[in-house]
């Protein structure tokens, strides 16, 4: 808030996208920011922080565009980009098969995410509710909530 106070776009978008990588879920991009995030992405299209911003903007809003995608493989090392683009080949595009494909490429690069663990999860249950990797994938997701709890309590 003190960046949108002092007019300071950048740490604005900065502060905005690494709460948006802590819990996408529960953030909300504020009305008053969306003109901002629109002027920013314009001038900036290929900033990271940009980018999570502008796209967490537009899927609150149920707009679901290619862009996801395009920004994903452009930061592949980005969590809420891999996650982001997860939903969009399930939920949007409704292609199971590509959001797995999706899913376990990037679970090779964060094995413990929890957010893609579950996504993979609904992909592989729109296969085969009975199949081992239905299975696994719950296995892995639980595994995987378990060593986060048992870090928050140490």
């Amino acid at each position: 808030m003190e960046a949108f106070k002092k007019n300071d776009p950048e740490k604005l978008v900065k502060s905005l996208a690494k709460a948006i990588r802590l819990h996408p879920k529960i953030i909300e991009v504020p009305d008053f920011y969306k003109q901002i995030l629109e002027e920013r992405i314009e001038i900036y299209p290929n900033d990271l922080d940009s980018l999570v911003c502008y796209i967490q903007m537009e899927t609150e809003r149920g707009i679901w565009r290619e862009n996801i995608s395009k920004a994903s493989a452009q930061f592949p090392d980005d969590e809420y980009l891999a996650l982001s683009t997860a939903q969009f080949l399930l939920i949007y595009k409704k292609d199971a098969k590509a959001a797995l494909n999706h899913v376990e490429q990037v679970l090779k690069i964060f094995p413990e995410y929890e957010y893609l663990l579950y996504c993979k999860i609904r992909a592989v249950q729109l296969f085969n509710v009975e199949s081992d990797a239905y299975f696994k994938s719950i296995d892995a997701l639980l595994a995987a909530l378990h060593i986060m709890i048992r870090l928050k309590i140490n």
